[in-house]
C-alpha cells in the first residue's frame, strides 16, 4: 500500500509554516504591511487544518474520528473567517457591517461544532466506512446524518467566496494586473476543490478530499502577488528617493555607516563643499 495522503498534508504543513515566516517577516518590516500580515496568519491556520486532516483519514474508532473531526472542522471556520478579511484588505472591497456580521455568524459555527455531540457536521453518527482508492491506500470516512449546522457553514463558505470572487474581479477590473487574474483563477480552483470537499462529506463522492491542492494553488499565487507587489513598491520607492537626491536644492550625501566614507554625492553637493565630484568620493566624515 501506497502512503501518498498523510505525508502530502505534512508537506503542505511545511510549505505553510515557511509562507507564513516568510510573509509575516515582509509584513513586520516597517512600514508595517496588514496584507502581508493578514496572509500569514491565513498560512498560519492551513497548518492545524492540514495536520488535523490526517487523524479524520486514519481514525480506527469512532471517538478518535469525531474528535479529529471537531478540530479539523475548527480549523476551517477560523481559516475562512480570517481569510475574508485578507480578501477584504487586499482587494479594497471591505464593507465592514458585513464582515462584522459575518465574523460573528462564523464564531456561532465554531461554538456550534465544539459543542455538537458529533461536530458541526452530523446531528446523528453512525459509524465509520474504509474507503479503498485506486493507488491501494485505504482512509476512514464517517457515516452519518448532515445536520442543519453543516449546511449552515457551507452558506458560510459560499458567501466569502462570492465576496472573494467579486472582489477579486473588481481589482482586477481597476488595475488590470496579470497577478491579479493569477490570483482569480486560483481562488476559482480553490472553489472547485471545497465544492469537491463538501460533496465527499456530503456522501455523493467518495474520493479524497482535494481541498489541500487547492490551497497549495492559492497559496502559491497569492505569494508570488504579493511579493513581485513588494518589489514593485520597493523600486517605486527607490526611483522616488532617487529623484529627491537627484534634485534636491540641498547637498545630500550616502554615507558609509562603518567607514564613513562617502559613497555618492548629489550634484550640488560640489558647489557647496569647494570640492569636485571626483573629489568628494575619497573623502570621508573624519576629513
Amino acid at each position: 500500500m501506497h502512503h501518498i495522503i498523510a505525508p502530502g498534508l505534512y508537506w503542505l504543513a511545511g510549505l505553510m509554516a515557511y509562507t507564513t515566516v516568510y510573509h509575516f517577516a515582509f509584513g513586520m518590516h516597517p512600514p508595517r504591511d496588514r496584507v502581508q500580515i493578514l496572509f500569514a496568519g491565513v498560512c498560519l491556520l492551513m497548518i492545524p487544518f492540514s495536520i488535523t486532516m490526517i487523524p479524520v483519514l486514519e481514525a480506527t474508532a469512532a471517538t478518535t474520528y469525531l474528535h479529529a473531526l471537531k478540530l479539523n472542522l475548527t480549523a476551517a471556520l477560523v481559516f475562512f473567517a480570517v481569510f475574508h478579511w485578507f480578501i477584504a484588505t487586499y482587494t479594497h472591497v471591505r464593507p465592514l457591517p458585513f464582515l462584522i456580521v459575518w465574523t460573528l455568524f462564523f464564531a456561532v459555527l465554531f461554538v456550534a461544532d465544539l459543542a455538537g455531540a458529533y461536530s458541526l457536521q452530523y446531528d446523528a453518527f453512525h459509524g465509520l466506512k474504509s474507503v479503498h482508492l485506486p493507488w491501494g491506500e485505504t482512509i476512514t470516512r464517517g457515516r452519518g446524518h448532515n445536520g442543519p449546522w453543516f449546511y449552515a457553514g457551507i452558506v458560510a463558505v459560499a458567501v466569502v467566496f462570492a465576496h472573494a470572487l467579486v472582489g477579486m474581479a473588481m481589482k482586477y477590473r481597476r488595475q488590470r494586473l496579470n497577478t491579479d487574474l493569477a490570483i482569480l483563477i486560483a481562488i476559482v480552483l480553490f472553489l472547485l476543490s471545497v465544492v469537491e470537499g463538501i460533496m465527499v462529506r456530503l456522501g455523493i463522492f467518495h474520493g479524497v478530499i482535494l481541498v489541500p491542492f487547492g490551497l497549495i494553488a492559492l497559496v502559491l499565487a497569492m505569494s508570488a502577488s504579493l511579493g513581485y507587489g513588494t518589489q514593485q513598491k520597493l523600486r517605486t520607492s527607490e526611483r522616488h528617493f532617487r529623484a529627491l537626491f537627484e534634485n534636491s536644492p540641498t547637498g545630500m550625501f550616502a554615507i558609509d555607516p562603518g567607514s564613513g566614507r562617502i559613497l555618492q554625492a548629489n550634484p550640488v553637493a560640489p558647489s557647496m563643499t569647494g570640492y569636485d565630484a571626483g573629489e568628494i568620493l575619497e573623502k570621508t566624515l573624519a576629513n
